[in-house]
């Protein structure tokens, strides 16, 4: 189910995208970064997907954990559709 904001599928693709590059630039697995989550490497995977959104304890927990601003790591709109 697509929250109202985001009725094309678009954020969830930026933000699934967002997540996965912050990661790679660490160098750490879905697995690692489920660890530090404290969060199963499924759930990862479906942020990394866009089939689910982190809520906003764990927005606030990937930002910090990847060390990316969180409005660069979850813009509330497209750049590219702007």
């Amino acid at each position: 189910m697509r929250s109202t904001f985001d009725r094309d599928g678009g954020l969830a693709r930026l933000w699934a995208a967002n997540i996965t590059s912050a990661r790679h630039a660490r160098g750490w697995t879905k697995a690692d970064l489920a660890e530090l989550m404290e969060v199963d490497k499924s759930t990862v995977g479906r942020w990394e997907n866009g089939h689910t959104f982190p809520t906003i304890v764990h927005q606030h927990l990937l930002a910090r954990m990847l060390d990316v601003p969180l409005a660069d790591l979850f813009p509330l709109s497209d750049p590219a559709a702007d």
